[in-house]
């Protein structure tokens, strides 16, 4: 609703005594306070507790006024207004002037702003200037008012400083370069005595949880249709005012679809029973705005009970599905909210349509703009009350009043993401015409009908009767899916027509607020005039009237709009009334002799909204509704509805649905997610290899491993040249993160202090935007440097990841963390709680096993052997992938994150001691170095050592006679490390490090030999 620089007055306020002065001391004053905005949610204000910048709700809910006005500053430059926007913000957090002195000083001597002073300041720094204005105290009689004298004795003020020079909120208003945006009145509506309320003098329109009034060069009348009077002038909102309402909803309906099953379900649950409360009062303003008879009133209102409660339980048919596609790939489809939902509604059943269009769109996490027809728009507003007091965030149900311009504007913005519209075929077509201009929004129609009734010679003839009736004189016969044409079979015709005359000319016409009121007022003196011109059309074509077609004057009510339902007989097929929806009370008899002769004739329109039979053989009921082109069908009933039945048309009746679970499918997009749970993530240390080598068609995502440091500020430093290019070099296809390491210095350091993490952060952040990076991997795979941090790193680390999420996540980035693998670190060392809440990826680094003993001797073990070996149990028991995994899953790491580490290196050991030099010596070993793939290539050919496989480590190593050891990952060990990664169902695969492997193809494998297995394998 707002934009930086406009004027935010407030007035009629029974908030606070204070208040109440302020607004007396100018004669015909209301207004109390005053604000101005520096965006499109928030203002800034100058209030008793300081100047504040907050949301508009909150202004208003602390406020409390009954009339809010939001002005435009016109005539001066855009750039000056929002240089004053600006300034007003930089003071935020001064103190209140509560002495309203010029010097800007209150009684504490400091700099300080009463509300209208800071307005006038922030214009008059940028050289515009308010209408002068002296400081006022005194009352309508010329004396001081005792609130004043009060305040400023207390504040050591024995004067009071009558006649200074100040500003008031009340002389603000006045200035001519502030022009009337919109009317807010926060006032809610009192839903116990809602009938009795002035209801009408509230606002044109529902906005963001509030009755707002847009000022509108437009107007229209709201008429009551069963006396012809006007019962108020209301506004069309016009382009601008829909584009704030668009943005008002579109920022709402990121909450809404925020919220769960069950917070959604309790709204629309509290909606139903605050509509069945309220149910007689709200029928009185159908009945008065719509004309319709108050008992079918109150059945609409009934049957959005029905609609409110169905929907409020159908979580479950919004759930996806899950396919299994291989052992290693899935997909799985998920219903999502379709956005910002424009739906049009028809005059006829003005709460009922909306409500049928409301309900499955909030229920499905949609925010909904409506608009009512100008013919009946009070009720829409009595829902948007209902639904704000149910619980419904504000601005996810708006109602706009307006006609085909202001539709155009709403269907035509780019931001709505759906259109549902209830009318005519003619304004349908344009609809679907401007949708398919504009993004190709989906739309739902439900437009008019030609519907038929068939009589056969077996049925009941009273239940035929009964039916016909009903088909054609509810509510006037303004229903679109009425059955204007009632075929009768010739052999019942005679007992049938008779029946009918005498029932309907029984009806009883008049005040639509009576209970014995059958037949109310047409919704205007148009639409009755072209009703009658139907009537007197087809009598001058042939046709032959029967009873009814006259105007009634109702006593007391001589200026409504009342027409009493007509019978026609002798209908010809080139007849106008036989072709078009006649939308009244007329209905045509029209005989037949057989079947196909009846079912040609019902059929005989490209219309296809319904259509109805009448008779006792079940075979034929099943047989005809088969033949008959219509979405809805009727046997020995019509125009029956439910919640739980869809409700919808055919040909040009429209296409989609309203009612029942087939609706979800038009107020949600499903969305299809293939998962490859081989993901591969590769370490890529930089320039090793040089980057045009790089693998890029091999791993999903890289992790760039660089020399980057942390100062002692906490801000990053690192080696621009290291980053550069590297962006472009993939191209967008992968995702790129670059690696940090806790060696670097340690994270102890960092950790310790938030200040230091939030620098360390920004600059994370602004590194990861100059080279087009994806995120951040965090490298903690030494979370603890002696025993007394363990407590506080862990408590740290959490902190860390949180504050590290928070910006990056600001900015659109992820994070990785790499954790250790032995189960001895993990179980003590890390806040697993915060990596599953933070992290978007956890390599967990399961190939290599650092540990100390007693002597601080470094013991390391295969990379990454499999499960437990007999050496192992005597010394830890947990150096193995198995064991590894295993505790972090039961730590509570989430599958979905979880990649398992592969390395491509391979690890040269001297063994311990002299009984130790043989091949199968145990696992543990002493002094480790790392060496590539190529050079064990060269080792194994070279005659001097003895390759040996290990069964339990699932490893290979190469045995030297003077006790070097090395052990490596060759194809048979990735396929066996593939195999158990899948097993666990985990996110992916980590590989470290490509360079590492054969990259130069020295071994006569190729290039990249192990990570093309490993590759293959995660994709296969």
């Amino acid at each position: 609703m707002l934009k930086p620089g406009d004027v935010v007055f407030y007035a009629r306020s029974p908030a606070s005594e204070f208040c109440d002065a302020v607004e007396q001391v100018i004669p015909n004053n209301s207004y109390f306070h005053v604000a101005l905005a520096v965006s499109e949610r928030s203002l800034v204000e100058a209030t008793p507790e300081g100047v504040l910048e907050r949301t508009l709700k909150d202004s208003l809910d602390d406020n409390q006024p009954g009339i809010v006005e939001i002005l435009e500053v016109k005539g001066i430059p855009e750039s000056t207004i929002l240089k004053a926007a600006t300034w007003c913000r930089s003071k935020v957090g001064f103190p209140y002037n509560d002495l309203f002195s010029a010097d800007l000083m209150n009684s504490d001597d400091l700099e300080s702003y009463y509300c209208s002073q800071l307005i006038t300041e922030a214009f008059r720094g940028v050289e515009m200037h308010w209408p002068t204005h002296t400081l006022n105290f005194l009352n309508c009689d010329g004396n001081l008012i005792e609130f004043w004298i009060e305040y400023f004795r207390k504040r050591g003020r024995p004067q009071v400083p009558q006649g200074d020079v100040g500003s008031h909120p009340g002389q603000l208003r006045r200035s001519p370069v502030l022009v009337l945006k919109m009317r807010i009145l926060p006032t809610k509506m009192n839903l116990n005595t809602l009938k009795e309320s002035k209801l009408l003098e509230l606002s044109s329109h529902f906005v963001g949880g509030n009755h707002v009034e847009f000022v509108s060069n437009r107007q229209f009348p709201v008429m009551e249709p069963r006396c012809g009077r006007k019962l108020a002038t209301w506004h069309y909102a016009n382009a601008e005012q829909v584009d704030l309402v668009v943005k008002t909803a579109k920022n709402a309906q990121k909450t809404w679809a925020g919220s769960t099953w069950m917070e959604r379900n309790e709204v629309l649950k509290k909606t139903a029973e605050l509509l069945k409360t309220h149910c007689d009062d709200i029928a009185y303003w159908e009945c008065l705005s719509n004309g319709k008879p108050i008992s079918e009133a109150k059945a609409d209102v009934l049957s959005c009970v029905d609609t409110f409660n169905f929907y409020s339980g159908i979580a479950h048919d919004l759930l996806g599905h899950h396919i299994p596609l291989d052992p290693t790939c899935y997909a799985y489809t998920r219903r999502l909210p379709i956005g910002v939902v424009a739906a049009i509604g028809a005059w006829n059943y003005p709460i009922q349509t909306c409500t049928w269009k409301t309900a499955p769109a909030l229920a499905c996490g949609n925010s909904i703009i409506y608009k009512p027809s100008p013919l009946s728009p009070v009720t829409a507003l009595i829902l948007g009350e209902i639904l704000k007091t149910a619980g419904l965030p504000d601005g996810v149900f708006n109602v706009i009043q307006g006609d085909a311009e202001t539709a155009q504007h709403l269907i035509h913005h780019d931001d709505v993401t759906k259109v549902s519209f209830t009318g005519s075929i003619p304004t349908g077509k344009k609809i679907m015409a401007a949708c398919a201009e504009r993004n190709i929004k989906p739309v739902t129609m439900e437009l008019g009908g030609k519907s038929a009734l068939i009589v056969f010679e077996d049925a009941d003839v009273d239940s035929g009767v009964a039916c016909a009736m009903m088909a054609n004189f509810y509510s006037q016969g303004q229903v679109c899916s009425n059955a204007s044409k009632v075929l009768v079979h010739k052999g019942v015709l005679k007992e049938f027509l008779e029946k009918l005359v005498k029932k309907t000319k029984e009806l009883k016409i008049g005040d639509p607020l009576k209970d014995e009121t059958q037949v109310g007022a047409h919704i205007s003196e148009v639409h009755r005039t072209r009703v009658e011109g139907y009537i007197n059309g087809a009598i001058n074509e042939g046709a032959t009237k029967i009873c009814g077609g006259d105007r009634i004057q109702v006593p007391g009510l001589e200026n409504g709009y009342y027409l009493s339902p007509c019978i026609l007989t002798d209908i010809t097929p080139n007849m106008t009334v036989y072709k078009e929806e006649i939308f009244g009370a007329v209905l045509l008899i029209i005989p037949f002799d057989t079947e196909e002769e009846a079912v040609g004739i019902a059929n005989d329109t490209d219309m296809g909204l319904a259509a109805g039979l009448v008779t006792k053989d079940l075979a034929k009921s099943y047989r005809i509704s088969e033949q008959l082109n219509a979405g809805n069908v009727y046997v020995n009933t019509f125009n029956d509805v439910s919640p739980l039945v869809p409700f919808g048309g055919i040909g040009e009746s429209g296409f989609g649905r309203e009612n029942g679970v087939a609706v979800l499918e038009h107020y949600t997009q499903l969305k299809s997610v293939f998962v490859n749970t081989g993901a591969l993530v590769c370490y890529y240390i930089i320039n090793q290899p040089d980057p045009s080598l790089a693998p890029t068609d091999l791993c999903d995502n890289f992790i760039l491993i660089n020399s980057a440091h942390i100062s002692e500020g906490g801000a990053l430093e690192y080696v621009a040249e290291d980053l550069e290019g590297f962006g472009h070099l993939f191209d967008g296809k992968r995702e790129l993160y670059v690696t940090i390491t806790s060696s670097n210095p340690s994270f102890t350091f960092l950790t310790s202090n938030t200040t230091l993490v939030h620098e360390f952060s920004k600059s994370v952040c602004q590194m990861l935007k100059s080279f087009n990076l994806n995120g951040v991997d965090i490298d903690w795979e030494f979370p603890v440097w002696s025993r007394d941090a363990k407590k506080i790193d862990k408590a740290n680390f959490g902190t860390f990841l949180r504050i590290l999420r928070s910006h990056l996540q600001n900015s659109g980035f992820k994070l990785s963390v790499a954790v250790s693998g032995p189960p001895t670190i993990s179980r003590v060392a890390y806040d697993v709680e915060a990596l599953a809440k933070y992290a978007d990826m956890v390599q967990i680094m399961n190939y290599d096993f650092h540990v100390f003993n007693r002597y601080s001797n470094p013991l390391v073990g295969f990379n990454a052997p499999l499960h437990p070996m007999r050496a192992e149990i005597s010394v830890l028991g947990e150096m193995n992938s198995e064991s590894s995994m295993k505790t972090w899953l039961d730590l509570g790491l989430p599958k979905n994150i979880s990649y398992f580490g592969i390395p491509t290196y391979a690890r040269a050991y001297q063994l311990l001691t002299h009984y130790l030099h043989k091949p199968y010596s145990p696992a543990i070993r002493s002094r480790p170095e790392i060496t590539n793939y190529w050079d064990v290539c060269i080792f194994s050919k070279s005659g001097y050592y003895t390759n040996v496989w290990n069964h339990n480590a699932q490893a290979p190593y190469l045995y030297g006679k003077d006790g070097l050891w090395i052990s490596y990952e060759n194809q048979q060990s990735i396929l066996a490390k593939m195999a158990f990664a899948r097993k666990w169902g985990v996110g992916g695969v980590m590989v470290y490090a490509v360079g590492s492997d054969d990259y130069h193809g020295k071994c006569g494998y190729g290039r990249y030999p192990l990570l093309t297995k490993i590759s293959k394998l995660a994709r296969n």
